[in-house]
């Protein structure tokens, strides 16, 4: 006989777009009060970050160095003493303005004058190249992957101007980004700009409307160094995070490496052509970010305006944009043919890249109605970034009275209790050609001398004892659909039933007084399929945008009967299969001195190791317990996780770690030298250092140097 099992099920309200007006963005800030709100917190981040010396020594030193590439690039041209760029002859004219911008280093630095098309040579510029770049390779470590990146295309910058070999095979060699990823997600320009815009997103989610979903896109991802620093800012219960590129391999790479984020969606999105015709809708995002993106595209005013359409009313655009004058990346991407692929020659004569405030012109310029701009504040012009932030413009007011012209409505029939949306609600229907009756109960007038398109209900019970307030309902509702199944009509009016407060759904208050008219529904759904019995359950106290969101609900023709709108926002009923897999909570959310270890109980899949909560264990005579700080992860722990090493037979199990550092929690009998509260290090030849706690012989335990911070002196290698 077949066995039945019982899969655990759970309610859930996902979101789902209504089909009426652009609903309002849950975002509460604008750019001017973020900007004040973090300008504190600019200084702090730069001063942490030692910006002083990457703004001053590092951009003087960087141009020097391209300026001598460019120098010898043009000894290798070998033009005469004054020439123009059009008469060297092995110089792609793909190049032409390319040339002509890096030749500009020259004449800021006295090397060359330029007059109109033609250059002079006023002076030989010596410098060795390769001697430079080693002694800033050396003063300005924490800029090396900038440095090696401008090392392979600076040195051959002559073959690229010839055509001998392509630049991307030198940005991306065998077209791997590895190379160029730590620039995105390391580098000094990239760290600052990256941490400034996850605080601002995360002020933004912090201020958003607590009863929406923070829906946020991002344009342009590519390999997601920006996102890996916003991510971790979001709240997870609400927020939605969409990750575009234009690049399928980077979309690929973002789903596997961001896999863990449940909130995230991925998809490919370019931003050269209209987003709706990718299936992304119109004002279907509260927040879009897009770093270095829009510079990249053909008519940067056209891409801000596709960005614009995506913002709901009220939302936020977030831009990282490059100053222009960067030789740094003059010689880098400025040598592939996507740099120079803008045509807004009007709007960007010179180059792909505009200053701060010339983006905050153009935005103003398309409407954006508050603009501001964030940036170092030790490092401005040549070589910065700037973080933009543009407050989408409100939407027109649509669907109310006088708002729309008549589009026949037809007749309603809305019986309010005296709710004031019952009003509203009817105002709108007036002015879209259509006739509301308001009623307050069912005795004022006969259903019957009515033939309504759809039938409101807004009759609640608030104020009544649980039992009266439970029958009430439940026999107004029964009475309503009695007297529709009365009528001999070929027509049957669609019905609505709002409550508040019905489902413990982003708010606190519940009316469970409400809760038989939402099980009628399913009987309803069942038994009068023609009815469409809709239940719609509204936020407990009316707020702004109410009315537009029912308006929008009323609007939309669509087969979803169990509906919620929260501040606006639509979701809808689902069940869905409880997940079998062990519920996790924050380590910092456990009980003080509980303990918790790192193991895995299916080994072959890293996916299945997970920390768990433990026991302590009492330090026995000889032994001290440790309350771990750091711990080192050996190449033997992944063999083990993925089931190709045998744990030891010591371990007791599937237990990771064997060396660590931190402090003496508990000491056993007899030992000696070593006190609790002591900064220590350990070994433990059984594994399980990567844990919260660990009791070892006190004979594996020595103190830690002063000299050493905890992750420095787990990270100790052990020689045997």
């Amino acid at each position: 006989m077949p066995r039945v099992v019982a899969l655990p099920r759970r309610l859930v309200w996902p979101g789902r777009d209504s089909e009426g007006d652009a609903e309002r963005s849950a975002v509460t800030l604008g750019p001017a009060e973020l900007a004040g709100e973090l300008e504190p917190l600019r200084r702090q981040v730069a001063d942490r970050l030692d910006r002083r010396v990457y703004a001053g020594a590092y951009q003087r030193d960087v141009r020097r160095l391209c300026t001598a590439y460019v120098a010898e690039c043009l000894r290798e041209f070998a033009p005469g003493a004054e020439f123009a760029v059009d008469e060297i002859p092995s110089l792609l004219p793909r190049y032409h303005r390319a040339f002509q911008g890096l030749l500009r280093l020259l004449v800021a630095d006295g090397a060359m004058s330029e007059h109109g098309d033609r250059y002079r040579r006023e002076r030989t510029d010596e410098s060795d190249p390769e001697t430079l770049w080693a002694e800033l390779f050396t003063r300005h470590p924490s800029c090396a992957w900038e440095l090696l990146l401008l090392h392979r295309t600076g040195a051959r910058l002559h073959d690229v101007l010839t055509g001998a070999v392509d630049p991307l095979e030198l940005l991306f060699p065998a077209g791997s980004s590895a190379e160029a990823e730590p620039i995105y997600h390391t580098s000094p320009v990239a760290r600052f700009y990256n941490v400034l815009a996850k605080h601002v997103l995360q002020r933004v989610a912090e201020a958003a409307d607590r009863r929406r979903t923070l829906r946020v896109l991002e344009v342009g991802g590519g390999t997601g160094g920006l996102t890996a620093s916003q991510l971790p800012a979001l709240c997870e219960q609400q927020c939605e995070y969409v990750f575009t590129d234009v690049s399928p391999v980077f979309v690929a790479a973002a789903r596997e490496r961001f896999w863990d984020y449940d909130f995230v969606d991925y998809r490919v999105l370019d931003l050269v052509h209209d987003l709706q015709t990718q299936d992304f809708a119109s004002g279907s995002f509260d927040v879009v970010v897009a770093s270095d993106v829009v510079h990249a595209t053909a008519d940067a005013k056209k891409s801000l305006l596709y960005l614009q359409e995506m913002l709901a009313p009220g939302g936020l655009l977030l831009l990282i944009e490059a100053a222009p004058d960067t030789p740094w990346l003059d010689l880098t991407f400025g040598l592939t043919a996507g740099w120079w692929s803008f045509r807004d020659l009007r709007l960007r004569p010179d180059g792909p890249l505009l200053s701060a405030q010339e983006w905050q012109d153009l935005l103003r310029s398309l409407d954006f109605d508050d603009v501001a701009a964030l940036g170092d504040p030790d490092h401005l012009g040549s070589g910065s970034q700037s973080i933009l932030l543009a407050r989408a413009p409100e939407a027109e007011p649509t669907g109310g009275p006088g708002g729309a012209a008549a589009d026949g409505f037809g007749d309603w029939l809305i019986l309010d209790g005296d709710d004031p949306l019952g009003a509203e609600l009817a105002a709108r229907i007036g002015a879209h050609g259509g006739r509301a009756t308001l009623m307050s109960n069912r005795a004022e007038r006969d259903l019957e001398a009515l033939e309504p398109e759809g039938i409101i209900d807004l009759r609640g019970a608030r104020g009544l004892p649980l039992e009266r307030a439970l029958t009430e309902l439940s026999l107004g509702v029964i009475d309503l659909l009695q007297r529709v199944c009365r009528k001999e009509s070929q027509h049957w009016p669609r019905l609505y039933v709002l409550t508040r407060g019905a489902h413990s759904f982003r708010n606190n208050e519940i009316d469970l007084s409400a809760s038989a008219v939402w099980g009628l529904g399913a009987v309803v759904g069942l038994e009068l399929p023609q009815l469409r019995y809709t239940a719609i359950d509204l936020d407990p106290t009316p707020g702004p945008g109410e009315s537009d969101a029912v308006w929008a609900e009323l609007r939309t023709d669509d087969n979803e009967r169990e509906i919620a709108l929260r501040a606006g926002e639509r979701f809808v009923r689902r069940l869905v299969p409880r997940s079998s897999d062990p519920e996790t909570i924050p380590a910092r959310d456990l009980p003080p001195g509980t303990a918790f270890a790192l193991t895995t109980e299916v080994p072959g899949s890293l996916d299945e190791v997970r920390y768990r909560v433990c026991k302590r264990v009492a330090p026995a005579a000889g032994e001290v317990e440790i309350e771990i700080a750091a711990a080192g992860v050996n190449f033997l722990d992944v063999m083990i996780a993925l089931g190709q090493v045998p744990p030891l037979e010591s371990a007791g199990g599937c237990r990771f770690g064997a060396e660590c550092a931190g402090i003496v929690a508990r000491v056993g009998a007899g030992v000696s030298g070593i006190a609790v509260g002591d900064a220590v290090v350990a070994v433990n030849a059984a594994q399980g250092t990567l844990a919260s706690h660990l009791t070892v012989a006190a004979t594996a335990v020595v103190a830690k140097p002063a000299n050493l911070s905890f992750e420095e002196a787990a990270g100790l290698p052990i020689v045997s």
